[in-house]
């Protein structure tokens, strides 16, 4: 896809990147629309790891169903034009077990709760740099506009306090 086609929510700090700039309280716009990056945030610790260059996602209790939105409704992205997900990951090989499924929960128009979700195989087993790519295309309600999503990092049970995830990128592509 062209750099058109993609709309960008990097986890970089207080640097600007593409259209999207992110500030201490994790605050995001794109092309001068408002994100909610990072809300709405269950049993995670939200960090920014400098040495990383990269958004840290941190478990705060064992067992948890630990996750974290991200809400698009300013940006009005249209399901039919944004059907995939880019997520660019690392997981730290200091964590307590190997997780291997994450989860993204989605809202679209109107809806107050989150309905379907999609699932996905995390690489567990390295400290390089991993992409996720998601694609929603074939679920059956993915149309209308993108309102929120949420990232359950980890399937929740077997995780401990520490446990974490990098994010040094999420963007939607045109597909």
């Amino acid at each position: 896809p062209s750099e058109n086609d993609v709309i960008y929510v990097k986890s970089i700090g207080l640097k600007k990147y593409d259209t999207a700039t992110i500030g201490v309280e994790n605050d995001l716009s794109v092309n001068g629309n408002e994100i909610l990056m990072f809300t709405n945030n269950q049993k995670t610790l939200v960090s920014f790891d400098e040495t990383v260059g990269a958004t840290k996602l941190t478990v705060t209790e064992d067992g948890a169903d630990a996750y974290v939105g991200i809400d698009f409704s300013s940006l009005a992205l249209s399901a039919s034009d944004y059907n995939t997900l880019v997520i660019d990951y690392k997981i730290p090989t200091t964590n307590s077990n190997n997780f291997n499924t994450a989860f993204v929960y989605y809202k679209m128009n109107d809806a107050e709760q989150y309905g379907k979700y999609v699932s996905m195989s995390l690489t567990t087993d390295s400290e390089a740099w991993q992409t996720m790519e998601i694609s929603f295309a074939s679920m059956d309600d993915w149309s209308g506009t993108i309102k929120s999503i949420r990232f359950d990092y980890f399937q929740s049970g077997a995780v401990k306090i520490g446990d974490a995830i990098y994010v040094r990128s999420i963007k939607w592509v045109k597909k």
